[in-house]
C-alpha cells in the first residue's frame, strides 16, 4: 500500500535516504520547493505519526523515524504527555538526523496523500 501511495506521490521508496547531517533549504527563496502549506503539511504529520508509520510508510531511514518520534515524545517516551516536544518549525525538524532534503520530500509527499496540505 505504502510503494502505491508513494509511486502515486512521485517519490521514489527506492531513492537513496538521507546522509546523518544532511540539511535541507528553510527558506522558499534559497530554492526550497516546498510552499508554507507543505511544510505544515509535514510538521502536523511528523506531530502525529507513529514510528511505523514514518518508517514503513513514508517511508524515511529507521533512524530518522525514531529520532523525530523520540524528540517529539519527550524524556518519558509517550506521545500526548506534558514532556512533549512537538516540532514548531522545519529548521527543528532538520536537526534530526537522518532527516534532510530527501526525507523532507517524503514527508510532504505522504502528508498530501494523507490530506494534510491544503491546496
Amino acid at each position: 500500500m505504502s510503494f502505491v501511495l508513494l509511486a502515486s506521490c512521485g517519490v521514489d521508496p527506492g531513492e537513496p535516504i538521507d546522509e546523518r547531517d544532511a540539511e535541507f533549504s528553510l527558506a522558499k527563496d534559497d530554492g526550497s520547493p516546498f510552499s508554507p502549506a507543505e511544510r505544515a503539511g509535514a510538521l502536523a504529520l511528523v506531530n502525529t505519526a507513529a514510528t511505523s508509520v514514518l518508517d514503513e510508510d513514508v517511508p524515511l531511514d529507521v533512524r530518522a523515524a525514531e529520532g523525530i518520534v523520540a524528540h517529539r515524545d519527550g524524556s518519558d517516551g509517550l506521545h500526548g504527555t506534558a514532556d512533549d516536544n512537538a516540532f514548531d518549525d522545519l529548521a527543528e525538524l532538520d536537526a534530526i538526523p537522518y532527516v534532510g532534503p530527501k526525507a523532507l520530500e517524503r514527508l510532504v509527499a505522504y502528508a498530501d496523500a494523507l490530506g494534510l496540505i491544503a491546496h
